[in-house]
């Protein structure tokens, strides 16, 4: 799989199958994934096996942890932009989506609230329009001022701005200091977030009193039972059936002939 816009090939990409004799048997097929990898699979007589793999960096997938999302190359796992709100398949925020413009967020801020993020870069940065500032607060004022801006991304080392006019998705860390992100968030989606972090904690302390309660009740009803059976023990020195015994008639006849 390759370019032939020139008399050599641009990108040569090859199946793992390539070297393997083609048989009756032999299956190619080529399929596009929900995450946007092209992948090629073979099938072997048994089971289908991966042949051919576009993309082979998760964080060169769109979109790979979605809004607001934190993708570190060779890292383990996703993360969000904000270092509190837990990581959810989807993204951090969910229904980013809108114009800003048209919620009143311009210069004012009332609607939004600013996340900055040290360390951060845009995936194919190359791609993307930028302009050269002198500052990050001039960098930043681009998009402060601009309602449809969701966000700007600053170099330090080159003065490189790149100025987002789409909601925040997937950006890459890079352990660079250097390099700032600027990000407006909807106010209602922060509150979102903070009302299931509330409801996550009230529920988590629910939980914990009512295993206290139906432990210590547990523990009372055992105690008492425990107690009951003491007490009926010293009080019945023998069975009903004794009373009429050798023993007690011997005490009857006593009694008597006083």
């Amino acid at each position: 799989m390759y370019q032939t816009s020139d008399k050599l090939p641009a990108d040569v990409q090859k199946f793992n199958s390539f070297q393997q004799p083609v048989t009756t048997s032999s299956f190619l097929f080529v399929r596009l994934e929900p995450d946007g990898n092209l992948k090629g699979y073979y099938w072997d007589g048994s089971k289908w096996l991966l042949n051919y793999q576009a993309i082979t960096e998760t964080c060169d997938l769109p979109r790979p942890c979605g809004s607001y999302g934190l993708c570190t190359p060779g890292g383990s796992a996703c993360s969000c932009l904000d270092n509190r709100t837990r990581f959810q398949p989807g993204g951090c925020f969910n229904d980013v989506s809108g114009d800003l413009c048209g919620e009143g967020i311009g210069g004012t801020g009332n609607s939004y609230h600013v996340l900055r993020r040290s360390g951060v870069e845009p995936p194919h940065k190359e791609l993307l329009r930028h302009v050269t500032t002198s500052s990050l607060v001039e960098c930043e004022a681009l998009c402060q001022n601009n309602c449809s801006c969701w966000g700007a991304l600053y170099n330090n080392g080159t003065g490189f701005c790149y100025v987002l006019d789409h909601p925040i998705q997937t950006m890459l860390g890079t352990g660079d200091e250097s390099k700032v992100g600027y990000f407006k968030v909807k106010s209602e989606e922060r509150g979102k977030n903070r009302i299931w972090i509330r409801v996550g904690i009230v529920v988590t302390v629910l939980v914990m009193v009512a295993v206290i309660i139906i432990g210590g009740g547990v523990c009372v009803t055992r105690w008492k039972k425990r107690r009951g059976v003491k007490e009926e023990d010293w009080a019945s020195p023998g069975p009903y059936k004794n009373l009429g015994s050798a023993s007690f008639r011997s005490i009857e006849m006593y009694g008597n002939a006083r």
